[in-house]
């Protein structure tokens, strides 16, 4: 039968039969077993996944007993996906999901039912466990490639999810033992609810099995001499949830955090410069958060104490360095790259058909490869060949060998195409007229010694300029926009905002001083600068500019016309430096604040323009410019906050133009983080002083922290006198 028409016949089934009261769980197993028999159809294998993951996974509205039955059901399915070819990335990962869901109910369920009824399942389980942890140091579903290294870096997407499933499995085959206070949702389920003379599940056994997983599986990361980053953030958030409930791992956990130093780690062949510099600054920070959360929560064994406190310092000094300077121009003297261990040239298709193209698997431009191997003698040679072929690795000779082997087979196996030789074209005759050739150019000799070819104004006057293009006028403004962004970050950048608060310098006779400055310098660009409404040229005047050039130069009139799409494009396109530049640069607080009020200012002269002319206030861009951008530059600054920039932060709340609840709940909401607590109080209590249209905004989300039993008592204390004294 055709794979379509039994995926059609499926799909029927899947939406009508199984809404049928009763019937969905005898259907569900029904489908499984049509989808077993199809070993040959890709098609229908790849739809029986999906059909797992929307009917069991992603259902929510499965009572208890049907999820453990659909657990049972779904666990032959899945001995049966694994027993097959690869399949490609996106459906492993749903598989992955499906069978953590799956591990968790069958396991529960086997331990409150022993004996030899469940002893099949029990097995069953047990190797769908096996293969799944033995994928994560794999490049499973896709193939190994000639180079560790490289595989280290493919699909990590397929890793995380592996990752999960493997902290499920710790989680489940050990006990639980909560340090401090108590879990939101207490222990879950554990080695704790299994009887210890269960005749499968083994006590011992499983906790030997789970360290082993978590110590030369999970934990081996931490010994690699390149950072992945995805991974060791993922690892580590993993890791805190053990260290609380996990006491007898927290050696093995800390041991391995203790011995990774990103000062230690080399550059990877397969990074660049500035991500390097970008994944060490985030696992630190990680590590950071990691080591903090933990002395809060007092998880840390008294030896390791000293020696975290030592790493948290180093930190915190790290990171303040960092947000103080450009990540980018911090220099890396002493930056070390990791060998190279694979191919430069792992091409499987060579271009020209020589011995040369066959076998060079290093880089082709290399000169090496324009060495005469002949000029050497034979004997000299042999030894040569010899002693190459007993130092070089096994694996990697038979992988050079299979890639040199498929170069061979593809040149052999391609198709000879004839050339054909191309159609004549058939020009048509011209015939020149001798005699009227010649009375032309008598012509053209007489009017030149005449004079009259000379006319002043053909020969002087340009002709129009052509109109651009939009691409050619996004062409240009990106040059202009990386022309502004370049000279921020020259001589003429604006200063660190950090040293213009700590030094309580006077901002505005420093820029008294530096006008005075410009206008000996810059006398001109300033008469000229005054055309668009700016005094003269300071150090932030850049930041200007490109926000009046996105709000006044590319202004927009409302309409749904092609010329109001392409300035809404356009003035995106300036936003969206911006934005980047201060993602880079998150420090300058002045200048957001500069870029903001003038979307601020532009969105309230467009309002009151539409009011005046009775118009809607909903097209294209107005009204939503300084509200999105402004959402978008406090998340930001949330999410990448820290202790230390509290006097950075209150300077942003304070002077951004308008607030409204959503830009006062992210505010606020700092108070639940415990690094930033001070600084999300410090926050309510100058909104609630010197901002009163936003008073009762803060109020509501106040009471609601208050209303939260994980917050910490003093903080709650000082919420309670806010509102007291406010209310």
């Amino acid at each position: 039968m055709n794979a379509d028409l039994i995926i059609d016949s499926l799909e029927k089934i899947k939406s009508n039969e199984m809404a049928k009261p009763g019937q969905y769980l005898l259907l569900y197993d029904k489908i499984l077993e049509v989808i077993q028999k199809q070993i040959g159809s890709k098609s229908i294998q790849l739809w029986g996944i999906q059909f797992m993951y929307e009917k069991f996974f992603l259902n929510k509205e499965l009572k208890e007993q049907q999820k453990v039955e659909l657990a049972i059901y779904s666990l032959n399915t899945l001995i049966f996906y694994i027993g097959l070819p690869a399949q490609d990335v996106t459906a492993f990962k749903k598989l992955i999901e499906i069978s953590s869901l799956t591990y968790k109910l069958i396991f529960q369920y086997v331990s409150e039912n022993d004996g030899e009824t469940v002893k099949p399942i029990w097995n069953k389980l047990v190797e769908l466990k096996n293969f799944l942890t033995n994928q994560y140091t794999s490049t499973y579903p896709l193939e190994p490639s000639d180079n560790a290294e490289h595989d280290y870096f493919r699909n990590i997407g397929t890793k995380l999810n592996l990752l999960n499933f493997l902290s499920i499995v710790i989680d489940y085959q050990s006990r639980s033992s909560i340090i401090g206070d108590e879990i939101v949702g207490g222990l879950g389920y554990s080695l704790n609810n299994v009887s210890e003379t269960h005749s499968l599940i083994k006590h011992q056994n499983m906790e030997n099995e789970a360290l082993m997983l978590l110590t030369h599986v999970v934990l081996k990361v931490f010994e690699l001499d390149i950072l992945i980053t995805p991974l060791l953030t993922a690892t580590i958030n993993h890791l805190i949830i053990l260290m609380k409930k996990k006491p007898q791992f927290t050696s093995v956990i800390c041991n391995a955090i203790n011995s990774c130093n990103t000062d230690q780690k080399v550059m990877s062949n397969y990074q660049t410069v500035e991500q390097f510099k970008l994944a060490k600054k985030y696992v630190d920070r990680t590590i950071k958060v990691f080591i903090k959360h933990c002395k809060d929560k007092k998880l840390i064994p008294k030896q390791y104490e000293i020696g975290f406190n030592k790493i948290l310092n180093v930190l915190i000094d790290r990171g303040n360095d960092v947000r103080k300077k450009n990540l980018f121009n911090i220099p890396e003297p002493e930056l070390k790259k990791r060998k190279f261990e694979g191919f430069y040239n792992p091409s499987k298709r060579i271009k020209t058909m020589t011995y040369k193209s066959l076998y060079t698997l290093n880089d082709p431009n290399d000169q090496i490869n324009n060495f005469d191997v002949t000029t050497v003698p034979s004997h000299l040679l042999q030894n040569l060949v010899l002693n190459a072929l007993q130092k070089a690795s096994i694996p990697k000779l038979n992988k050079g060998l299979q890639i040199i082997a498929t170069r061979y087979e593809n040149c052999v196996n391609k198709p000879n195409i004839p050339l054909l030789p191309a159609k004549p074209q058939i020009k048509d005759e011209i015939k020149i007229d001798i005699n009227e050739l010649a009375e032309e150019v008598d012509e053209e000799k007489d009017d030149d010694e005449k004079g009259e070819f000379y006319n002043p104004e053909s020969v002087y006057t340009l002709p129009p300029p052509e109109t651009l293009s939009f691409q050619e006028k996004k062409d240009h403004l990106s040059i202009i926009i990386k022309n502004f962004i370049k000279k921020a970050n020259e001589v003429y950048a604006p200063y660190n905002n950090a040293n213009r608060i700590d030094d309580n310098n006077d901002e505005d006779d420093v820029d008294d001083d530096e006008d005075d400055d410009d206008d000996d310098d810059y006398s001109e660009v300033n008469r000229k600068l005054k055309e668009v409404a700016i005094k003269s040229w300071k150090k932030d005047t850049w930041c200007l500019l490109l926000a009046r050039l996105a709000t006044r130069g590319l202004k927009t009139d409302g309409s749904d016309s092609p010329d109001d799409k392409h300035k809404i494009e356009m003035a995106r396109m300036i936003r969206e430096a911006l934005f980047k530049y201060f993602v880079d640069h998150p420090l300058q607080v002045d200048l957001m604040v500069v870029w903001l009020s003038e979307e601020w200012h532009s969105d309230m002269i467009q309002n009151e323009a539409k009011k005046i002319q009775n118009k809607p206030i909903h097209n294209l861009g107005y009204q939503s410019n300084y509200f999105y951008w402004t959402e978008k530059i406090i998340d930001q600054t949330v999410t990448f906050l820290d202790p230390a920039d509290k006097k950075l932060f209150i300077r942003l709340v304070s002077d951004l133009p308008e607030l409204n609840q959503t830009f006062v709940k992210k505010i606020i909401s700092i108070i639940k983080s415990p690094e930033l607590s001070a600084t999300g109080i410090l926050a309510a209590t100058y909104l609630l002083q010197y901002r009163p249209p936003v008073k009762e905004m803060v109020l509501n989300e106040l009471n609601e922290i208050l209303e939260n039993e994980n917050e910490k008592e003093e903080d709650k204390a000082t919420i309670k006198k806010l509102i007291d004294r406010y209310a």
